[in-house]
C-alpha cells in the first residue's frame, strides 16, 4: 500500500513536501484504528488535494504515458520504475535476470534526433515540440548498461534494435524487437503497455 502511495505520487510528480507531517499523522491514526493494512488502506485513500492525495489509475495513467518524466522525475525514481517493470514482464518460460549492477536510462528516439530520425517533412513547429516532449516519456525510456549506452547514442532505428538485441537480456528490450519503426505512435503504443504492467504493479485499492 505504502509503495504504491509513493510510486503513484512519485510518477504524476507531485509533491514531497509534506511526507513529514503525513507519516507523523500516519502513526497517530494507525496508534488509535490498529496498526493493520486494513486501517492504512482508510487512511491513504482519505487524502486529498494534491499534497496528499493517492493517484487514480486515470490520474497515473496520464501521467505514465504523457509526462516528459525524464525531465520532470529524478533518474533514480525513474529507473525504479523501469526496474519494477522488468521484474514484472518475467512470465515464467525465460530465465530471470537479477539486476546486479546499476543500468542507465537510453532513449529509444534520442534526445539528439535530427540527424538520424527526421520529421516527416510536412511537420510543423508544433509537431517538433510535441516529439521533444513524447520522447521524454516512459514508452521512451529503456534500460543498457553503461557500455552500451554510449556506443548506440544517437544512431537509427535499425541500429539501436540490432545492438539491443545482440547485447541486452532484459525482457524489456527483447519486446522492442516486435516494432519494425519507431515514432511517436510506437512511443504511444508501448507507453500504454508499460503502464497496464505498473498499474498491475502497483495498484490503488476502489475506494
Amino acid at each position: 500500500l505504502l509503495e504504491s502511495y509513493l510510486v503513484r505520487r512519485a510518477v504524476c510528480c507531485l509533491t514531497y513536501k509534506n511526507y513529514n507531517r503525513l507519516f507523523v499523522d500516519m502513526i497517530k491514526s494507525l496508534s488509535k484504528a490498529g496498526f493493520s493494512a486494513a486501517a492504512l488502506r482508510v487512511f491513504l485513500l482519505e487524502r486529498k488535494g494534491e499534497s496528499a492525495e493517492w493517484p487514480t489509475d486515470v490520474q497515473f495513467r496520464k501521467a505514465f504515458c504523457e509526462f516528459p518524466i525524464y525531465k520532470r522525475m529524478k533518474q533514480s525514481r525513474t529507473r525504479m520504475v523501469l526496474e519494477g517493470i522488468e521484474r514484472a514482464m518475467h512470465d515464467g518460460k525465460s530465465e530471470k535476470i537479477s539486476i546486479d549492477e546499476q543500468l542507465t536510462i537510453e532513449h529509444v528516439m534520442p534526445q539528439d534526433w535530427r540527424a538520424n530520425w527526421p520529421m516527416p517533412e510536412d511537420s510543423t513547429l508544433e509537431d517538433e515540440m510535441q516529439r521533444e516532449e513524447v520522447l521524454q516519456s516512459f514508452g521512451n525510456l529503456t534500460l543498457v548498461t553503461k557500455k552500451l549506452n554510449p556506443s548506440m547514442s544517437n544512431g537509427p532505428w535499425s541500429e539501436k534494435k540490432a545492438a539491443l538485441q545482440e547485447h541486452s537480456a532484459l525482457t524489456m528490450n527483447r519486446k522492442l524487437q516486435k516494432f519494425t519503426k519507431w515514432g511517436e505512435a510506437n512511443i504511444a503504443e508501448r507507453g500504454q503497455e508499460m503502464c497496464d504492467i505498473a498499474l498491475k504493479i502497483w495498484p490503488r485499492p476502489t475506494e
